[in-house]
């Protein structure tokens, strides 16, 4: 649904076809149509394929849409952190001959750090600073050390794909950055 009023409000030429979930009466207001099967969803003959999901619906659904031979654009790259699913993703896309899209979403210039890498850049260091109630909400913290803090702290320290499988729902642009 947010995905839909997105792309009507952003004023685009984009129509979209369907839509995957796994409770199709939850979405009875939808303004598309809705399906629970992926078989239903590549009948709907979508041009292309966009993940909004979660990690472990682009790890589960990405090698089948690639491998069929369509183009992806996927939000939750955090799931890319786990090696067999890059590879499987990776494998499939290469059967397929279609594209992974990896859009930059939070991080503006992506671009230049991706070309960093190529003229020998070998690391980048990415701090993030959030509320508490953002690691509470990621199980890194309980709600009464959340209360408890009264300044900024080190939550959690380690590579890019460590943090995107500690914590999959807030971890996708140190996924992209990885990446990069």
């Amino acid at each position: 649904q947010e995905f839909v009023r997105y792309v009507r409000a952003a004023g685009t030429h984009v129509e979209v076809v369907g839509a995957l979930v796994r409770d199709v009466s939850r979405h009875r207001a939808a303004e598309c149509p809705i399906v629970s099967a992926f078989a239903d969803l590549l009948a709907l003959q979508p041009d292309l394929f966009v993940e909004c999901a979660s990690q472990s619906a682009l790890a589960a659904f990405a090698p089948r849409v690639l491998g069929a031979g369509h183009d992806l654009v996927a939000v939750s790259v955090g799931a890319l952190a786990d090696r067999p699913t890059q590879a499987a993703i990776q494998s499939a896309a290469q059967e397929g001959n279609a594209q992974l899209c990896i859009p930059a979403g939070a991080l503006a210039g992506i671009d230049a750090l991706a070309a960093a890498g190529q003229v020998g850049i070998s690391g980048v260091r990415y701090v993030r600073h959030a509320p508490a109630a953002t690691w509470i909400r990621a199980g890194a913290i309980t709600a009464a050390e959340g209360a408890a803090l009264t300044e900024c702290g080190i939550i959690f320290e380690g590579s890019a794909r460590d943090a995107a499988i500690k914590f999959p729902k807030s971890a996708n642009v140190a996924a992209t950055i990885a990446l990069a």
